[in-house]
């Protein structure tokens, strides 16, 4: 018996947990690593700083280590539970000649993750963009298995997925179009981003309604103890962002904005007969978030985001109008609660809306178009935590969706096109998950669980019923009642993550992912305009499915700071949806948009190397990916299989950063991808007289290869108590790469003979392209 008690007090598993700020302006800290040095046992500090782990009884140094801040050891006694905080202080700059060494957690290698990397925000400031604006979305194209839609695009393509697979989360809420300026910049400002995170594969059940990938964005809380500020300028935008104590050290508030002024710069410069007079170009945004911290288990956060793109130009002699304005808005409100040191809960509710208005005329018509999609949503998730070797998540939400997909007016003299009142889409939408995260053995860890979901779609909604998609002859139509159903699904993804620990510095991964997407994008171009129009699954159209299996090896070298990975993937797709090329346009819109899809089959299988240098003066990472993707619709090219669009057989990206003093750093990217599959003109007929146009294979022709070299240099001119202040250079494609953005076509015909010349012609947006900022920050 003595023994028996001896053994079970010696097992006996007691819980550490607390919270992890920055000490000076007590911010939460967001994927701080906190573990026991004698055996690396810990967790990583969520978006509220907090962290939770077991550990049997005994004594241990407790380490708490986060980038860019002094590591701190701390005894403790483990004979009960204990709550440890820690308030940590940004590292001081390391003396020139002397190198700090820090040893990091080898997490890439120890968690069940695959397909996930994190990238710190200080990581992203660093990396040279167009125009000198920071963009968290082109730095996440320069990852393995990312590629992106083309020059200046920010649409991004993950593993074989199309644009709309990307689960894109601000705080919680979903963004629909993440992109300002048609694509060329993103509607995230880097100065109030406090972690990002990119999920390619292996996601866990508590995602979900995107087959390809996760952007998972969380905010900076303001500080609570001071007033701080920052501003910049550039060539194309300005910035600002304020932050401080609204009640010192129990709430704060954070404001940031932005806006371009490309108009504005180019207005002294437009004359009487220039074309640009009338043009008015340029867009804004502002986030705004309250933090509240009612108690040590209790936390309250408010965010809002709105942002707006303005597309006007009007002729001086009133001939030709267009006016294109497109908007994000969103607002989040999560409150968090620790009931003790096992049990977690986190509270939100959302709403979010994309609206999009077009409007314009000539002197022979005029045209106006609208789209919009509003969500509001409420969720709950919990977290349990029993022992050391086990942790579980369950969670709950809905939400109801609205799309507005189109409404369209064209008149021209005495003919009238209208398609009526704006057609709607509601859509309830409920989610249910578990997981559990579990440690067989210290060498076998194994994340598995269940996500459920119940989506309809609902009325009031009118179906009409017609003879085909090419004459669209209205035969009959149905009625559904406000709230009434009109098609439901139950969907059960199951998905499991695996990891074999090989040695403390390497692992084998693996993992199986069912993923269900519900909402659609119809893309009406091949680049990412804000004229796409988002569709919900309906009796049409089936939600569409994807099998994801991927394994990886990881290893780490150099006390952690050298991470490298090796990673092969394997998806088939099925229900995925194209716009049919044989519908009648004009019908679809004044009966209903989801007549004119196309469902089909997908694969896309690859293989990924990364290799990431995390700590000292020289830092970056070498990305190379090795991938195909194919497409199969019965309705092209008789259902044979085809190159998608986004197809490419090599994407590499090099970034490299050197920080040679306190005064200055250096950056450097450089991209290579093979070229975009096209489909082109096969032979030129004529007939009777008129000319014909026969095209090739879909997709069966490669655009030229696609390469680019940026640098940028960083000078801070000036660093004292209260102001800081540092001058960006940067060049945009160095050595003026012509890269195809559009490949088009001439047709030359004699007016007197049946002779025709046909000549194609490569059109390039960007050539060298140098930019100056300057920022300052009041401390």
């Amino acid at each position: 018996m003595l023994l028996f008690i001896a053994e079970t007090v010696y097992c006996q598993t007691f819980t550490v947990s607390g919270t992890v700020i920055d000490g000076g302006n007590k911010m939460f800290l967001t994927g701080a690593n906190v573990y026991l040095q004698e055996n690396l046992n810990g967790a990583s500090s969520d978006v509220d700083g907090f962290y939770s782990f077991k550990e049997k009884s005994g004594t241990y140094t407790l380490v708490c280590l986060f980038m860019g801040y002094d590591t701190v050891r701390q005894k403790i006694v483990l004979n009960k539970d204990l709550q440890v905080n820690f308030k940590l202080k940004e590292a001081a700059v390391a003396v020139e000649g002397v190198e700090i060494k820090v040893q990091r957690e080898d997490k890439n290698v120890r968690s069940t993750q695959v397909g996930t990397i994190e990238l710190p925000i200080k990581q992203i400031e660093k990396i040279p963009v167009m125009f000198g604006e920071k963009d968290i979305i082109k730095t996440i194209q320069l990852l393995p298995g990312i590629q992106a839609g083309g020059e200046g695009n920010n649409a991004f393509y993950v593993r074989g997925g199309g644009a709309d697979q990307n689960l894109i989360l601000i705080d919680g809420a979903t963004v629909y179009n993440p992109s300002h300026a048609a694509g060329f910049f993103s509607v995230f400002n880097a100065d109030v981003i406090n972690s990002a995170e990119i999920i390619k594969g292996g996601m866990p059940p508590e995602y979900g309604g995107r087959m390809s990938s996760v952007l998972n964005i969380t905010t900076l809380d303001g500080d609570m103890d001071s007033y701080k500020a920052k501003a910049g300028i550039g060539l194309l935008s300005s910035h600002a962002q304020v932050e401080g104590p609204i009640q010192r050290g129990k709430s704060s508030f954070n404001i940031a904005a932005r806006r371009t002024y490309a108009d504005v710069i180019l207005r002294p410069f437009v004359n009487g007969s220039s074309m640009l007079k009338g043009l008015q170009c340029y867009f804004y945004d502002i986030n705004g978030k309250l933090a509240f911290r009612l108690s040590e288990n209790d936390n309250i956060t408010a965010s809002f985001y709105h942002g707006k793109d303005v597309f006007n130009f009007n002729s001086d002699l009133q001939t030709f109008s267009c006016n294109m304005n497109w908007q994000n808005t969103l607002g989040v409100i999560r409150w968090n609660h620790i009931f003790n040191k096992r049990l977690y809960l986190d509270v939100s509710a959302n709403v979010t809306n994309y609206q999009l208005n077009v409007g314009g005329y000539e002197q022979a018509y005029n045209m106006t178009y609208s789209s919009a999609v509003t969500d509001y949503t409420g969720k709950a998730d919990l977290t349990y935590s029993p022992d050391t070797n086990n942790a579980v998540k369950f969670g709950v939400s809905y939400t109801h969706h609205v799309f507005s997909p189109t409404a369209l007016q064209v008149a021209s003299g005495s003919t009238q096109f209208n398609t009526g009142d704006p057609q709607y889409y509601y859509a309830r939408d409920i989610i249910g998950y578990v997981q559990h995260d579990l440690h067989v053995t210290p060498w076998l860890e194994v994340l598995y669980g269940l996500r459920y979901n119940y989506f309809a779609q609902t009325g009031p909604f009118t179906r009409y019923v017609i003879d085909n998609v090419f004459n669209m002859e209205n035969v009959d139509s149905t009625y559904y009642k406000k709230g009434e159903t009109v098609k439901a699904y139950n969907l059960f993804e199951p998905r499991i993550n695996i990891r074999f620990q090989l040695a403390a510095d390497k692992s084998i991964k693996a993992s199986y992912t069912l993923n269900r997407q519900c909402l659609n994008l119809a893309a009406l171009m091949d680049i990412s305009l804000p004229t796409d129009i988002w569709l919900p699954s309906t009796d049409l159209l089936t939600p569409q499915l994807c099998h994801q299996f991927s394994t990886g090896y990881f290893q780490n070298f150099k006390d952690n700071t050298i991470e490298t990975s090796f990673e092969v993937y394997y998806k088939k797709m099925k229900y995925m949806l194209d716009v049919n090329p044989d519908a009648n346009i004009i019908s679809i819109f004044q009966t209903n948009l989801d007549y004119g899809f196309i469902s089909g089959t997908g694969q896309s299988y690859g293989m990924e190397l990364f290799v990431n240098k995390t700590a000292g003066k020289f830092t970056g990472w070498v990305a190379y990916t090795l991938s195909w993707t194919t497409r199969n619709f019965d309705e092209i090219m008789n259902g044979e299989t085809f190159y998608a669009r986004y197809d490419r057989r090599h994407d590499v990206s090099i970034m490299l950063n050197y920080e040679l003093n306190d005064k200055w750093d250096f950056s450097t990217v450089w991209v290579f991808s093979s070229g975009n599959a096209a489909t082109i003109p096969n032979a030129f007929y004529i007939i009777n007289g008129n000319m014909y146009i026969e095209y090739g294979e879909h997709n069966a022709w490669r655009m030229p290869d696609y390469h680019r070299l940026d640098i940028s240099a960083t000078w801070k001119i000036f660093d004292t108590k209260h102001l800081a202040g540092d001058l960006n250079f940067s060049v945009y494609n160095v050595y003026n790469r012509k890269n195809p953005y559009i490949v088009s076509y001439t047709v030359d015909r004699s007016s007197d003979s049946n002779i025709i010349k046909v000549k194609a012609y490569q059109i390039s947006l960007f050539p060298v392209l140098p930019s100056v900022s300057f920022n300052m920050q009041f401390k």
